[in-house]
């Protein structure tokens, strides 16, 4: 991709891909062409296609650092909970749309520019040094880590469960937040329907399919609710359909790789999410009152401490701790680091920021 397109190409490039691999909801795909105007923040939340066709033309002495099992699209928004396998309440990234293989700088340069954004939007209330020295410090003690340290909440990380609890919604609400979701009248696909089965109980499961809009950046992709009581309770699951990593986008050439998601699934054992299964074409997980994300505009800003940011940065070293075939071993990643020495990620993050205030005041006068 050439480093001089304009953002509104570049999207309309990304779309005309994204609308080849999945059903587009064009009435979603024009919530999300208005929502991009929000805020410089939202816009880069909503566009990480933007980022992986620009980050090496603007950071070419990271892109060549050594791959790891990356997210891909990490924010300061894609952080959330779930109930693990002994019903724990849970803390790490929450959205693997965009999971590959790719240097490890993407996914902290991501983060920490999002966290410049949301500071400029007044969503933190933060010192950019200190939001970008957090991230930095919690990734480096991540990774001399002997294997990913999950964050299970509770009698430990007591102000991320503070910062999680407040979103938790009353049963009765959630149950009738469902109820309200319009209907979906088409049949589950048979991909979706498959995937649906491994995650559900055994016995007599009849749901209801409904239809949601939710997010930023997957706006336009189909998400089904599958709702139904069973055994005295209500279960909700939610199927999401995915066009592949935006790295295909932005490399036509490049090869999806399989398992990443389970892999990282993998890697947290007991603290993994139970229901949440991931294929090239969809991505399934629970719905629940107390599977909460972090959405800024509901916080207020002093309520996301630099702690927090720490513990983002460390939740990022937990993913690209995973050992997989064609990731680079922990001691690579701790001999580049060090090589670099501390304090590198400020003003790259800067230098990405500046870019999506640009694609902003382009995108915000089209």
């Amino acid at each position: 991709m050439s480093r001089d397109q304009t953002f509104t190409s570049t999207t309309e490039s990304y779309e005309r891909w994204r609308g080849r691999r999945i059903q587009i909801v064009e009435e979603d795909l024009r919530a999300k062409q208005d929502r991009l105007r929000e805020s410089p923040f939202v816009l880069f939340r909503g566009a990480p296609y933007r980022y992986h066709e620009r980050f090496g033309a603007l950071l070419p002495e990271l892109a060549g650092a050594p791959p790891v099992v990356s997210v891909g699209d990490l924010h300061v928004e894609n952080f959330g909970t779930w109930r693990d396998r002994e019903a724990r309440l849970a803390w790490g990234v929450v959205d693997l749309d965009e999971i590959d293989l790719l240097p490890y700088p993407i996914d902290l340069v991501r983060l920490a520019a999002s966290a410049l954004l949301a500071i400029d939007a007044g969503l933190l209330a933060l010192d950019p040094a200190v939001a970008c020295a957090a991230i930095e410090d919690g990734w480096r003690g991540g990774i001399h880590q002997r294997r990913p340290r999950p964050f299970v909440l509770g009698e430990r990380h007591a102000a991320i469960y503070r910062l999680a609890a407040d979103s938790f919604v009353d049963p009765a609400a959630f149950a009738r937040w469902v109820s309200a979701l319009p209907a979906f009248e088409r049949a589950l696909p048979k991909s979706a329907v498959r995937m649906l089965a491994t995650v559900t109980p055994p016995g007599d499961f009849r749901p209801q399919l409904r239809r949601r809009v939710a997010g930023v950046g997957s706006l336009g992709a189909r998400r089904i609710v599958a709702s139904g009581e069973l055994d005295g309770g209500l279960i909700v699951r939610e199927a999401k359909q995915v066009p592949g990593p935006v790295s295909m986008w932005a490399e036509p050439k490049r090869i999806q790789v399989s398992g990443l998601a389970g892999a990282v699934d993998a890697s947290r054992g007991v603290a993994g999410e139970p229901w949440r299964r991931q294929s090239r074409k969809w991505v399934l997980r629970a719905l629940q009152a107390d599977a909460t994300r972090l959405e800024l505009c509901e916080a207020a800003p002093g309520r996301i401490s630099a702690e927090v940011l720490h513990a983002m940065g460390a939740e990022a070293a937990n993913i690209h701790l995973v050992a997989i075939r064609g990731a680079a071993p922990v001691k690579t990643l701790r001999r580049h680091d060090g090589d670099r020495g501390a304090g590198w990620l400020a003003p790259a993050a800067e230098t990405i920021a500046e870019a999506a205030r640009a694609d902003h005041r382009e995108w915000s006068n089209s």
